[in-house]
């Protein structure tokens, strides 16, 4: 992996930890954000980013080691992890209740919430990843040397 690669990796994490953090404020109102003042959503967001963040790249990197090393990185293999690591962080906190009866009904709206947070926030640090890993403009000795076979 190129640095550049490494540094747009890096930053699509940071990134896409925004989106669990003001997912979480924005439907939790038992946390104390008023939506009558919006400030107190982007401060519980603000104080939620870095507990969002080390999720992110606890779950994100090793994801994103694993599937490179196999060469499978695409758009819906990132989603389908980033919902699977979503719902698994919703059934961490309620117990992991799937196997009791009404399940179902109490959790499995919370679950999927969760898991398309995840997938969004997953699909947004690949495209960062993405962005890095394209050359931005190709130097002329490069475009000289395929010009000539």
């Amino acid at each position: 992996m190129s640095g550049r690669e490494l540094k747009f990796l890096c930053v699509g994490f940071v990134v896409a930890a925004v989106l669990p953090a003001l997912a979480a404020a924005a439907t939790s109102p038992s946390l104390g954000a008023d939506f009558e003042r919006p400030s107190t959503v982007l401060q519980l967001a603000a104080m939620l980013y870095v507990p969002s963040l080390l999720f992110t790249l606890l779950f994100g990197f090793p994801y994103f080691a694993v599937a490179r090393s196999f060469g499978r990185i695409s758009w819906w293999s990132v989603t389908l992890a980033g919902f699977l690591s979503g719902s698994f962080f919703s059934m961490s906190f309620t117990g992991f209740r799937l196997f009791q009866p009404g399940w179902f009904m109490r959790d499995a709206s919370s679950v999927f919430l969760t898991g398309v947070v995840g997938a969004a926030s997953a699909v947004l640090a690949w495209v960062f990843w993405r962005a890095g890993a394209q050359p931005t403009v190709p130097s002329d000795a490069n475009a000289s040397r395929h010009l000539r076979g």
